[in-house]
């Protein structure tokens, strides 16, 4: 008779999933914080459908959450924060291992039969978010396999082999990142379908957003930040202590000139243009330290050609008294002034010398606000076609569309200057 040895710890037939657990108590519910491997998200939580949202959650945005499974894909470093996930009393039992007063560490029971029972009240991108990573592991490397094997089979140069290869060992390395990493859950146990609704309304109504600025400073995972962060290290004279770095829209008495987030955006404009994007091929490619001369260059230019910045360089006006009488206390206007910039420097003309002269041309019409029948005034209300300024304004309009109307039409006046400038 045939004996086998079969192991011991077969998990396909257990009833329940154990997990090892902190007990704590927040706003009088109960908190389990669990940590589950990556893979097994998908498998334990609902996966949101983004044509059918769920009742007591918002609409989940497939974009975003295929936006996150990229990030987790191409970041080794990537962080997420705690899931916060609801569950009722009935659904969960914990067996406590040590008693820690106002913390108990123990064992959280699951029966499979009802991991249906759980709702998602913050991570609804996350979640789906790790499942699209799991597919795309998968559809990327049968992709490269079935390649592969192709190759083989045609008999094609060995170095294409080797490349087939070596995508699949890359592959593999990040298949066995996700293997090994976990997400923390956060379980709350609210048995009322109406407070349960409120833990998701005082989330995300407690939830203070990163802005622009910030963002841009410690997100060094693009290239326009690491250029932006080594350009304020040093930067040109106009923009010495001038510059906010937790704000992106100066007003008021606020001492400074401009955000930390509008540097970013003209670092970008002054490579891509005014409606172009870093690609992830430029993002490897482009050079931090060339972007930062750039924008260099183009504050020192600006600063020579535009006498209201000169004074703001030297101390003669302040960054208030800028907004109060110029066009260029605007970051929607320095905005546009870069995007010419780059229009003259890298489209056009390729003459930085030639913006810069034009710049000076324009100088004299930077008054703000913007009256009607004057030479400057109605210099900017018929400009473009879009209705860009309009009588009285202190800066252009901030529609794209605005912006983008703009600078090709100042672009457009080096070689077909209008009348009065």
């Amino acid at each position: 008779m045939t004996t086998f040895n079969l192991p011991s710890n077969l998990s396909g037939y257990e009833t329940t999933d154990d997990y090892v657990a902190q007990r704590t108590v927040q706003g009088e519910r109960v908190h389990y914080m669990v940590a589950i491997p990556l893979p097994r998200v998908p498998e334990i939580l609902p996966v949101p459908d983004p044509k059918v949202p769920f009742d007591d959650n918002r609409i989940v945005r497939e974009s975003h959450a295929k936006a996150f499974a990229e990030y987790l894909y191409a970041n080794k470093y990537w962080h997420s924060g705690p899931l916060t996930i609801r569950t009722t009393s009935q659904t969960v039992s914990f067996d406590v291992a040590t008693d820690l007063g106002t913390l108990q560490i123990g064992t959280l029971k699951v029966p499979r039969s009802r991991r249906g029972e759980f709702r998602i009240v913050d991570g609804q991108h996350r979640v789906l978010g790790v499942q699209k990573l799991l597919e795309m592991v998968s559809a990327k490397r049968l992709d490269q396999s079935n390649l592969l094997q192709k190759a083989r089979d045609n008999g094609a140069e060995p170095a294409a082999i080797r490349q087939f290869e070596k995508n699949l060992e890359e592959i593999g390395i990040v298949e066995k990142r996700v293997q090994a990493a976990s997400i923390v859950i956060d379980l709350v146990i609210e048995n009322d379908d109406e407070r349960a609704r409120q833990i998701f309304v005082d989330v995300a109504d407690n939830a203070l957003g990163i802005n622009k600025a910030v963002k841009d400073r410690f997100d060094m995972r693009k290239v326009v930040n690491r250029a932006l962060n080594d350009f304020l290290n040093s930067p040109p004279e106009v923009l010495d202590k001038r510059v906010d770095m937790q704000k992106s829209a100066m007003s008021g008495s606020n001492p400074n000139w401009i955000g930390a987030g509008v540097v970013s955006e003209i670092i970008r404009i002054l490579q891509v243009g005014i409606s172009g994007r870093i690609s992830a091929a430029q993002e490897k490619s482009l050079d931090e330290i060339a972007l930062k001369r750039t924008t260099e260059e183009f504050f020192t230019g600006i600063t020579a050609a535009f006498p209201d910045l000169r004074a703001l360089a030297d101390d003669s006006i302040s960054a208030p008294e800028l907004r109060s009488k110029s066009l260029l206390g605007s970051a929607t206007m320095m905005k546009v002034v870069a995007g010419v910039y780059y229009e003259l420097t890298v489209v056009k003309h390729k003459n930085p010398s030639l913006a810069i002269k034009f710049f000076e041309r324009l100088a004299p019409h930077m008054n703000a606000p913007v009256k009607a029948g004057t030479k400057s005034g109605d210099l900017w209300l018929n400009a473009g076609n879009e209705n860009d300024f309009v009588d009285g304004a202190m800066a252009p309009g901030a529609r794209a569309q605005q912006v983008k109307d703009l600078v090709n039409t100042i672009a457009d006046w080096v070689d077909n200057p209008p009348s009065g400038l």
